[in-house]
């Protein structure tokens, strides 16, 4: 778990912290033998403000869109680390 975390780290992936909210984070073992890193949400979802602004629709969104001058782009580094 350690390299696991020592690496994430250095690729910038996760960061320190020391909010008072934690999740259980462990390892399951693959199909080949290899792991796959896991952790718990459920106990920070009790907890959790509820999203009172969620978003539109798809079609909604590219209406919105229509006319924009300004696009924003996500990083989704995150999901491509969970696919390998």
């Amino acid at each position: 778990m350690k390299d696991y975390i020592d690496t994430s780290l250095k690729a910038g992936l996760v960061r320190p912290s020391s909010s008072p909210a934690g999740a259980g984070f462990f390892f399951v073992k693959k199909k080949y033998g290899s792991l796959r890193p896991c952790i718990d949400y459920s106990p920070l979802n009790d907890i959790m403000v509820k999203n009172r602004y969620p978003l539109p629709l798809i079609d909604s969104a590219f209406d919105l869109l229509q006319n924009a001058k300004v696009f924003t782009k996500l990083d989704l580094r995150i999901l491509s680390q969970r696919e390998k």
